[in-house]
């Protein structure tokens, strides 16, 4: 049992509502009307100069007879009015009666190219590549008259002599063919054959067609279906005066067609094609054609399931996640299981160059306790309704649209069979704006003794436009450091501060904390934003909680360690993060108190706010989450083989990022004081003793290593980039212990491209490993000039720099990396050539990048 919703799961990411396609049906129409009746823009091309001479090939009459002629190109033919520098040859030809003409030019050695003129010389048509191969073909309705048609080549006389061979006739085939009349029970059918042969559609006409005429003497809805096993149906309906109905593909299971409309009594048309693209479908394909009366009663007792509403943000920033919330379900009137075993749902957004994208999808089990007749199911309370419930993977996805201007999201619910193939299809979509950055203000800032009102707004493209004015002089001109400064102070205060309790890691914590009094004094926080002076900070927590537990000393003593006393060190470690949180959000929330009440927030305050926010989500988080489940343990008679085992398992996978011992090595280089071999010493025997602690060091710095990502996507909602952010006052880290000079890093840039023109670059070690920073396409129109940086590169959980990547006015693309250091290091070899091949990584000539050591400057 199958039923019908719209148009079905494509393989050809190319979905349009049913009345966009109309509305393409009815412009594929006007355009052919036009091309038949108006000549070209060149129309009296050739009629200044005297035309080759035409060979007369005589009268079409015969619908069974062709015109044929053969030749040979050479240096002697003329040249073409059309092609200079590729030989023509002229042929005339008259035509009788009315009637489809198909005029081929084949060659076994050249390229031929087609032009088709009335007696006038008004170019009518012209073709390369329509017929089989690289052969030309023109298929057209011609007029009783006289024509004429110019034979030549691409590619010219370079090259070389060709022979070729030219045939005209009536296309045999084109005629509608009567099906009957439609009545209830009884269905009209069809069958043929699609091939090379076979008309064309007078839509596109490359695309082989066969036309049908049906009745119908009582209004009702029809249901038209086109299957073939080996072509992509592709169906049209309209009137005999030449009114759409509509038109549809991949409306039926899998790749077939399936158009279902209510429909006045009537006569009308169906064409039944297929796609033919590049050569890619069979020599010939068979297919079946089915008509039918739907009793709309019977109808509603089947099932129907639908995208019933999507929820999401009105506007949202170029490049940024934002969270997509719907509601999917079965409106009609059948249990879902009695057709289908799979619902698929999935979400689209634009591509680059246009079309459409899937940025998610995930697959639900049809049973017979989920989706039932009139189920629903909601993935929020943004989107739940009255009847609708949750159900187990209807989840909120994220989506992110990286071109600014007017856009859209689109979330479609597929119905598959045991075969995979789409049985019904529906979809929703909804317009958001992007804007290319955070809009805000008027704000008040504070830079250093001056204060400033900063304002971001976006233009009807998406643009943002910030400006800074110095409110002591506002005609005054504002310096581009100072200017940077107040708008990195603003856009913290308006990006980050406002909703900071509503991040999820900050909520968590908030949820954790209740009854916790904060650490007092002042405490130990990072002084900068960067991953190495967040990593630092850990460094001193871990070497101060160790010290204190007395586990050291034990150690070096040749004492045994007791997994309790590790236990006891995490919770006393967690205790610390509680009250340190604890600290941080009365300071937050006494700020933005003062700036409810006029204030103006500072440069320094900002820059403390993100370096804190950073500390708090990536350090305290999983300190305060590994102490739950120590306690979570110690109340289970299970101990950790207990309900706690699953949760321990999810905090180990979120620690997984890079080699821990690595990784602690070189944060432990970043403390004063540390000996870091007596550390991993002993880190190696916590570990064995309570795996948790291994976890937990292991989570702190995998979410560390995301820091240069977020730092760098907040600087791009605000137009600051991350080599400006190395200017900023405070944001680099500096250490004071000493290190060793570490050896450089020898590596060479990659670079692809894809086939919607995008630019895809890498990094590759020397010893092979390939990193892919996390933004690292260079959009297919990007302008020449413009100067794209990949987000950080990181190696060890630290960022040794950025690719940078400029087009220039030929087309071709010039690589450098700038180093975190600052160096700006151009490769010996670094320009991708303007036709370099599709899909293929190459690489640039190696090159020495110095490593991210604590003295170097932190890439946010």
């Amino acid at each position: 049992m199958t039923f019908p919703l719209g148009r079905q799961y494509p393989l050809r990411i190319a979905i349009l509502p049913r009345p966009a396609a109309a509305r393409l049906l009815v412009a594929l129409l006007a355009v052919a009307a036009v091309i038949a009746v108006s000549p070209a823009f060149d129309a009296a091309l050739g009629q200044d100069e005297q035309r080759c001479a035409a060979t007369a090939l005589g009268q079409l009459s015969d619908p069974t007879a062709a015109l044929e002629a053969s030749g040979r190109w050479s240096t002697a033919d003329c040249e073409s009015e059309l092609r200079p520098g590729s030989e023509a040859r002229h042929f005339e030809f008259e035509v009788a009666a009315a009637g489809r003409v198909r005029i081929e030019l084949t060659s076994e050695s050249a390229d031929p190219y087609l032009y088709l003129f009335d007696s006038d010389g008004n170019r009518l048509a012209d073709d390369d590549d329509g017929g089989q191969l690289l052969n030309a073909r023109i298929e057209r309705e011609l007029e009783p008259g006289t024509y004429q048609i110019e034979a030549t080549t691409v590619g010219g006389r370079a090259r070389g002599a060709a022979s070729f061979a030219l045939t005209i006739g009536f296309v045999e085939g084109c005629e509608i063919i009567p099906l009957g009349t439609l009545q209830p029970g009884t269905d009209l059918a069809a069958s043929g054959t699609w091939s090379h042969q076979t008309c064309g559609s007078r839509i596109v006409v490359a695309h082989p067609a066969r036309n049908y005429l049906f009745q119908i003497p009582e209004p009702g809805r029809v249901r038209v279906d086109l299957t073939s096993t080996n072509g992509d149906p592709v169906l049209s309906m309209a009137t005999p005066e030449g009114a759409v109905i509509g038109a549809n593909d991949d409306g039926g299971i899998g790749n077939n067609a399936r158009i279902e409309k209510f429909l006045p009594a009537g006569a009308y048309i169906v064409e039944a094609t297929t796609y033919s693209r590049g050569g890619l479908q069979p020599l010939a394909a068979d297919f079946e054609l089915f008509i039918r009366l739907i009793d709309e009663l019977d109808r509603q007792l089947l099932p129907a399931p639908k995208v019933e509403a999507l929820v999401v943000p009105d506007r949202v920033i170029a490049g940024e996640p934002f969270t997509v919330h719907y509601r999917v379900g079965n409106v009609g009137g059948g249990d879902l299981h009695e057709v289908a075993p799979i619902v698929q749902v999935q979400g689209y957004g634009p591509g680059s160059t246009g079309g459409f994208i899937r940025q998610w999808f995930y697959n639900l089990a049809v049973t017979e306790s989920a989706w039932s007749a009139g189920s629903s199911y909601h993935t929020g309370d943004v989107t739940a309704s009255g009847s609708s419930e949750t159900l187990a993977g209807v989840a909120a996805q994220e989506m992110t649209l990286n071109r600014p201007g007017r856009s859209w999201v689109l979330v479609a619910l597929f119905v598959l069979d045991e075969e995979r193939r789409g049985v019904s299809y529906h979809s929703v979509w909804k317009h958001i704006d992007v804007i290319d950055g955070a809009t805000f203000g008027p704000l008040r800032v504070r830079v250093d003794d001056s204060t400033f009102e900063v304002t971001a707004q976006s233009d009807a493209d998406g643009e943002v436009t910030r400006t800074v004015t110095d409110l002591a002089d506002r005609e005054a001109a504002v310096g581009i450091l100072q200017r940077r400064q107040a708008v990195f102070a603003a856009g913290v205060r308006s990006v980050l501060l406002g909703g900071i309790f509503d991040r999820p890691a900050v909520s968590r914590l908030e949820e954790l904390r209740t009854g916790t009094v904060p650490v007092p004094g002042d405490p130990d926080f990072p002084t900068g934003p960067t991953p190495d002076s967040v990593r630092a900070a850990l460094a001193r927590d871990y070497l101060m909680s160790v010290t204190e537990s007395g586990l050291a000393g034990s150690h070096s003593a040749g004492l045994l360690i007791d997994p309790a006393r590790v236990e006891d060190l995490v919770l006393v470690s967690a205790q610390n993060a509680s009250r340190k949180y604890a600290a941080l959000a009365s300071s937050w929330r006494n700020l933005q108190s003062r700036l409810a009440g006029g204030a103006a927030i500072s440069y320094a305050e900002a820059l403390a706010l993100l370096s804190q926010l950073r500390y708090a989500e990536s350090v305290l988080a999983p300190l305060i989450d590994a102490g739950e489940l120590v306690r979570s343990a110690r109340t289970d008679d299970e101990g950790w083989d207990g309900a706690v085992e699953e949760q321990l398992s999810e905090f180990a996978r979120e620690a997984t990022c890079f080699g821990s011992v690595r990784g602690l090595a070189g944060m432990l280089a970043l403390a004063d004081g540390a000996d870091p071999a007596a550390a991993l010493d002993l880190d190696a025997e916590l570990r064995l003793a309570l795996p948790l602690f291994g976890y937990l060091v292991d989570n702190a710095q995998c979410s560390i290593t995301e820091i240069d990502d977020e730092n760098d996507q907040l600087l791009s909602t605000l137009g600051i980039s991350p080599f400006q952010a190395l200017q900023l006052p405070g944001y680099r880290f500096v250490s004071t212990a000493p290190a060793d000079e570490p050896d450089p890093h020898r590596l060479r840039i990659l670079v692809r491209v894809h086939e919607d023109g995008r630019v895809e670059h890498a990094v590759e070690l020397a010893n092979g490993r390939r990193i892919l920073p996390q933004r690292r396409f260079l959009e297919a129109d990007s302008q020449p000039g413009a100067q794209h940086s990949s987000s950080a590169v990181q190696l060890f959980g630290q960022s040794i720099g950025v690719i940078r990547s400029i087009r220039d006015a030929e087309g071709r693309i010039l690589l450098s990396f700038l180093a975190s250091d600052g160096a700006h290091i151009e490769p010996r070899a670094r320009i991708l050539p303007a036709d370099a091949s599709v899909g293929v990584w190459l690489r640039t000539s190696q090159i020495e990048v110095p490593p991210a050591t604590p003295t170097l400057a932190a890439i946010g």
